[in-house]
């Protein structure tokens, strides 16, 4: 349950109540409930899809740091502290919880669980469990987000024709009518002899 969904929807059938009488506030009351979780269900997404894009960022720092002679509870703390805004606040979590005495690779994992991060948690663990080079992961993890980005940036733009139709044949037709065929058929009637 979500306490501020919650309210808002208590505060519209209440006012509905008062105005309206009771059927229309249950009947409200259930519209703002679905509203409400639809906006949440479709913040929860653009959240999950800005992660996805900033991922390769992130790899890429993570890289560096890596390159740079950075052990993995280095490199996440720096990329915490300089990384993509979505990701940093991801990676601030997860250095709060070793700060607190929690180790890096469960801190990790609980990140793996809740976030598209999950490739990018893979790799991390993995160097810091068993010494794997974090370098060629990183890189391969790099190539794949980048890819998975410019597919995902294609899906989109092949998209983008259809969703202009709408406001094509509404906005732009009407005023052609108006524009073009009006006139000539106004003409063409003129010159017609009954």
């Amino acid at each position: 349950m979500n306490p501020r969904r919650d309210a808002v929807v208590v505060a519209v059938a209440v006012a509905a109540w008062l105005l309206a009488g009771p059927l229309v506030a249950i009947a409200s009351a259930v519209a703002m409930a679905v509203a409400v979780s639809a906006l949440q269900r479709s913040a929860e997404r653009r959240r999950i899809e800005s992660l996805r894009r900033a991922l390769p960022d992130a790899v890429d720092l993570f890289r560096l740091g890596a390159d740079a002679g950075l052990t993995t509870p280095q490199a996440v703390v720096a990329v915490a502290g300089h990384g993509p805004v979505l990701v940093a606040q991801q990676l601030r979590v997860v250095v709060a919880r070793t700060d607190r005495g929690m180790r890096l690779v469960d801190a990790l994992e609980e990140l793996r669980q809740h976030t598209p991060l999950t490739a990018l948690a893979d790799a991390l663990v993995d160097a810091e469990r068993y010494g794997t080079p974090l370098t060629d992961a990183l890189a391969r993890l790099a190539a794949d987000a980048r890819d998975q980005r410019r597919r995902d940036a294609e899906v989109r733009a092949r998209r983008l024709p259809v969703q202009m139709l709408a406001p094509l044949v509404v906005c732009a037709l009407p005023a052609t009518v108006v524009l073009a065929v009006i006139p000539v058929v106004v003409v063409a009637l003129g010159d017609l002899r009954w």
